[in-house]
């Protein structure tokens, strides 16, 4: 009995008892902060290769680092396996968004495929097809429908008025949800 406790104690350690993975893991918070400035950027349309260059050159270094660690505990295996999970995902992204660092063989743009594989994990590509295929499109229509109508009926309800307006449109609403619902479950149910 005293064996199975110690295995448990020891699996369920949630610390990371080795320093160079500690320090690893704070290295990885100041990548996240440079990586979400760099995606901003690229949202608002400045994307930056200076700062691409830049986070590209602290992920291969940090990713050189964790590779040789060797975590003391469970947790801290499962800390190394995200970390450099993480680094995989954030350098697909930057060649994805700066192609010309992406070593593609025939040219220099990366594929969908790739791209989703390589933030998601592998087969990732493969299971969304797979799903885009039994997806029902048509009840995606109506659900669109129905939520341009509330959209559209949208209104501040700070008004007294306006919430008199209000209780008389939500049995509307509730009877369109309690169908597309009903529609959606009997979906469900054939998959």
């Amino acid at each position: 009995m005293v064996l199975l406790e110690e295995k448990l104690n020891e699996v369920l350690v949630w610390e990371i008892k080795s320093k160079k993975l500690q320090k690893a893991d704070k290295a990885r918070v100041r990548i996240n902060r440079n990586f979400s400035i760099l995606e901003r950027e690229v949202m608002n349309n400045r994307p930056n290769p200076y700062t691409a260059k830049k986070l590209r050159e602290s992920i291969n270094h940090l990713r050189e680092e964790v590779y040789f660690i060797k975590p003391q505990t469970n947790f801290g295996g499962l800390v190394k396996r995200d970390i450099m999970s993480q680094l995989e995902a954030q350098d697909t992204y930057i060649d994805y968004w700066y192609p010309e660092n992406y070593p593609a063989k025939n040219d220099n743009e990366m594929k969908v495929e790739d791209y989703i594989d390589g933030i998601y994990g592998k087969g990732a590509f493969a299971m969304i097809d797979k799903e885009l295929e039994k997806y029902d499109y048509k009840l995606n229509d109506e659900r669109a429908g129905l939520l341009h109508k509330i959209e559209i009926s949208s209104l501040a309800s700070d008004h007294e008025e306006i919430r008199e307006e209000i209780k008389k449109i939500l049995p509307e609403l509730k009877r369109m949800l309690l169908d597309y619902s009903r529609k959606k479950e009997a979906y469900f149910r054939k998959i």
